[in-house]
């Protein structure tokens, strides 16, 4: 029996991103940005200020984006990410955009990725409310205990 030894370029002919480390080869996109979004640790300074190399708008209109794909109305937007409240802007955008990762991790479905901010949940936190209802009060305490609700999805 004889065997034919690999070489390089039969194996690179069927290198995938599933089967190889991608993320050393791969160059960085506007769809990328959202995996900045770790909650993992948290560090002296904030990363994602830095990151507006990545995409050209700024975070607040990526935030405002997805609020849009997740069937925000104008008025649950101004809610959300108010105009006038500068103070706590960078962490409302930085909860939507966590909460948009988590649910990319979460879901493979982008249709149930957007539309599980839509839907009524019965959890006891949830209360029959969807998460986009509670988060639309304009409170960024609602707003953090959404995200986290969301990151620890299958803990409740």
């Amino acid at each position: 029996m004889s065997k034919n030894k690999l070489t390089e370029k039969d194996l690179v002919k069927v290198m995938t991103p599933h089967n190889a480390h991608a993320d050393e080869l791969a160059q960085l996109t506007e769809a990328d940005w959202l995996s900045y979004v770790d909650d993992a640790g948290k560090s002296d300074t904030d990363f994602l200020t830095q990151r507006d190399d990545v995409q050209d708008g700024n975070r607040l209109e990526v935030a405002m984006s997805i609020l849009a794909e997740w069937g925000a109305t104008p008025d649950q937007i101004d809610s959300i990410l108010p105009p006038d409240s500068e103070d706590d802007v960078d962490e409302r955008a930085y909860c939507i955009l966590s909460i948009k990762r988590y649910l990319r991790g979460h879901f493979n479905n982008p249709v149930n990725q957007a539309g599980f901010m839509r839907m009524k949940n019965n959890n006891e936190f949830f209360e029959g409310r969807t998460p986009l209802d509670i988060i639309s009060s304009g409170s960024l305490t609602a707003l953090r205990e959404v995200e986290a609700r969301i990151r620890n999805i299958g803990a409740w």
